[in-house]
């Protein structure tokens, strides 16, 4: 894994999509309400959508991840949606939410940091042992 993380700091999408499903459990501790909520709590769902099929994720998806009722989620990110943080994009009977291209470039900065940092800690609780 470690040799996997390292090869030349270069990730691919679907290596990035796979360690954010990893990481997924230990992102909860940096869950927040606010305009970066729905990124950091969907961090690696809304990037594994985005970076594999571009189709974003789900309004109940997201409720879910929030931890809110339907309406209050959708209350809440039709506001950032209006900051121009998201975008929806209503497909049939359901409407999924993206980030923006800049906020997409950011959410897989984000990620890649906070991956590196999950590998450098289990390097230290391996190194302990």
């Amino acid at each position: 894994m470690k040799k996997l993380a390292r090869k030349n700091d270069k990730w691919s999408e679907t290596q990035l999509a796979m360690y954010m499903d990893w990481n997924a459990r230990f992102l909860h501790r940096y869950r927040r309400i606010g305009p970066e909520a729905l990124e950091l709590r969907l961090g690696d769902i809304v990037l594994k959508a985005d970076l594999s099929d571009e189709k974003g994720v789900d309004m109940s998806t997201a409720a879910t991840a929030l931890g809110l009722s339907r309406q209050t989620a959708r209350d809440l990110i039709t506001s950032w949606v209006g900051q121009g943080l998201y975008t929806l994009d209503p497909s049939g009977r359901s409407t999924y939410i993206k980030l923006t291209p800049t906020r997409r470039r950011e959410a897989i900065k984000r990620a890649r940091g906070m991956i590196d940092m999950m590998f450098e800690c289990i390097e230290d609780v391996v190194s302990v042992e």
